[in-house]
């Protein structure tokens, strides 16, 4: 007798659980579906960055190439001042002050477009590498949108249920 009033009992407990748990279950919150991640507008500023950082290096080579003439024309000019000072002339020294300083000048901007070469190239080296970090992120966020696709489709089938 006392199994059947514990199994009689446990039923009846079970039976109430199964009546409340269902009545009250809820409904899932409906997710309103955010929009699609674009990449499109930094890819295209990326691309843009690195044409502009071509461009920079070829303006950075016309203008090596252009020192490159002047520093030619200095030395045709310090033949000139040895040919003065061969033949006295008294501006010789002035001519020769002026070049010694073109030279400087010449010397200064050569070193500073080098510098900027190099900073050219590790900026274009970083523009390539965050296009292809674009390119991980646009494949990254597609499968996400297939995944969320799949999440909204598995809540509504439970909701209809």
């Amino acid at each position: 007798m006392k199994n059947i009033l514990k199994s009689k009992g446990l039923t009846f407990c079970v039976a109430l659980f199964l009546i409340c748990s269902c009545g009250q279950r809820e409904k899932p919150p409906v997710v309103k579906p955010t929009p699609a991640v674009s990449l499109d507008a930094t890819e295209k500023g990326v691309s843009h960055a690195s044409d502009l950082g071509r461009e920079a290096q070829g303006n950075v080579r016309d203008a090596e190439m252009e020192l490159s003439q002047a520093r030619k024309e200095a030395e045709e000019a310090k033949a000139l001042v040895e040919k003065m000072r061969k033949q006295k002339s008294q501006f010789a020294e002035e001519v020769e002050a002026m070049r010694v300083k073109y030279v400087g000048h010449i010397d200064y901007l050569t070193e500073k477009l080098r510098e900027t070469g190099v900073i050219l190239h590790k900026q274009l080296e970083s523009l390539r590498t965050a296009g292809r970090e674009i390119a991980i992120a646009r494949a990254a966020s597609a499968a996400s949108e297939v995944e969320k696709e799949a999440l909204r489709s598995g809540n509504q089938i439970l909701i209809e249920n």
